[in-house]
């Protein structure tokens, strides 16, 4: 056959039957290879939608208790990416008190300071006094009363100066840092967020609340490629946007993880189904968005095939309809073919 009109003789092109002429030389540059189809059983998978979310055993806020002032600690404010243990102070919260409230501490502090002596001076009297009746135990009662005023003047006197310590809730990283030194936090205000980036959980939503049923296996994959293996733990009971809540543990969490970034769920049911299994890479997407694979009919000739299709994992596609058995299809290079013209 002739070549068309502006093509070598040797350069990959488009035949007018449809079909695609790549000599040899062009189909080793390309790396093509490929496998002959055969038919097998596997399992039924679905797609869901999801996004990472933080583990609740995992991650962990800190709150202010009370309206205060942000201080630092001796090595300063935590920041994002810090890592951080149970327990550890993170910052200090001096409460912050008006005016009024001042006054009011320190008329109490007054009263007891005055009550504390009138209290000190009864002691030395009976102290002093041999011959008043049932001295022992009025002294003991006097001095129990003290003990109380001191403390009582103690705790109050701290209100105006106390500080109190900021600690982390839970062992990670700090996700979220609101504050910064001398920063007024209201009562309730959430300071620090702390997640454990080893501890990640996927929720997806699934249309179909029969699906949380018949789970056996799962995989993610994240707009990167990057596959992460799950553990299906539960479904939530309600519907949230006619949509059910799935859950999974994340098995292999990676560094590159961020709450709420989004991932696409395959689900292995426990439904079978017969098709042809093939490398992911082998389908292509046409222009017109129609999904495709290559067969090679003759040693230099190939022709796309629109088939139907269902991914089982980050790694194999299960082609449903569009191809027959024994024929041979595109396992490595398809991209690149999919670019003759």
């Amino acid at each position: 056959m002739a070549p068309e009109s502006g093509f070598v003789p040797d350069s990959p092109r488009r035949l007018s039957d449809g079909s695609f002429f790549v000599p040899k030389p062009a189909q080793r540059l390309l790396t093509i290879r490929n496998t002959l189809t055969g038919e097998t059983e596997v399992p039924v998978t679905v797609q869901l939608v999801g996004q990472i979310v933080a583990d609740p055993n995992g991650s962990g806020q800190v709150q202010s208790s009370q309206r205060g002032r942000i201080e630092p600690t001796e090595e300063g404010l935590p920041y994002l990416g810090t890592k951080v243990s149970k327990g550890q102070i993170l910052a200090y919260l001096t409460p912050s008190v008006s005016s009024l409230e001042r006054s009011t501490v320190n008329a109490q502090v007054t009263e007891l300071a005055s009550d504390i002596y009138q209290v000190e001076l009864r002691i030395a009297r009976l102290k002093s006094f041999f011959w008043v009746p049932f001295r022992e135990g009025k002294l003991r009662a006097a001095e129990i009363e003290l003990e109380n005023l001191r403390k009582r003047y103690t705790v109050i006197g701290r209100t105006l100066l106390n500080r109190l310590s900021l600690r982390a809730s839970t062992s990670g990283v700090i996700s979220v840092a609101n504050v910064v030194t001398g920063q007024i936090v209201e009562a309730r205000e959430i300071v620090f967020e702390i997640v454990d980036p080893d501890r990640l959980w996927v929720q997806a939503t699934a249309i179909d609340p029969a699906v949380a049923d018949r789970v056996t296996a799962a995989t993610a994959l994240t707009p990167e490629g990057t596959a992460l293996r799950l553990e299906f733990l539960g479904r939530g009971p309600l519907l949230q946007q006619q949509a059910t809540l799935l859950l999974f543990r994340v098995s292999n969490p990676s560094r590159d993880l961020a709450i709420g970034k989004p991932v696409t769920v395959i689900v292995q049911t426990t439904e079978r189904r017969n098709g042809i299994i093939v490398p992911q890479e082998s389908v292509v997407r046409a222009g017109d968005s129609e999904m495709r694979v290559w067969e090679q009919i003759s040693a230099e000739r190939f022709v796309p095939r629109p088939v139907r299709i269902q991914p089982l994992d980050e790694n194999t596609t299960l082609i449903l309809a569009g191809i027959a058995v024994d024929k041979r299809i595109v396992t490595r290079g398809a991209a690149l073919l999919n670019q003759v013209r």
